[in-house]
């Protein structure tokens, strides 16, 4: 999406980068404006509980880093962390 001079000029007086704005508009909920223009925001506890999903998932993939389950028919037989050996041919 293009922007204004204003808008390019606020989002570098206020820190707010071309990632976040796009996420707001994609992600937000929109309201109507004047001038048939569309306001867009994110309530702030929809912010935080994305980001608190996103922490917990980012500690699950870091703690299964370097682990291997093996399995046999339908069953977990043993979980370990990774031996090299085990996945050379």
């Amino acid at each position: 999406m293009k922007h204004t001079r204003h808008a390019e000029k606020r989002m570098q007086q206020r820190a707010i980068s071309d990632e976040v704005t796009q996420r707001i508009v994609a992600e937000g909920v929109a309201v109507s404006a004047s001038g048939g223009a569309t306001y867009f925001r994110i309530p702030e506890e929809v912010c935080k509980a994305q980001s608190e999903y996103l922490r917990k998932e980012a500690r699950l993939w870091e703690q299964a880093a370097g682990k291997a389950v093996l399995i046999g028919g339908e069953a977990i037989i043993t979980v370990m962390h990774r031996d090299k050996k085990l996945f050379q041919k």
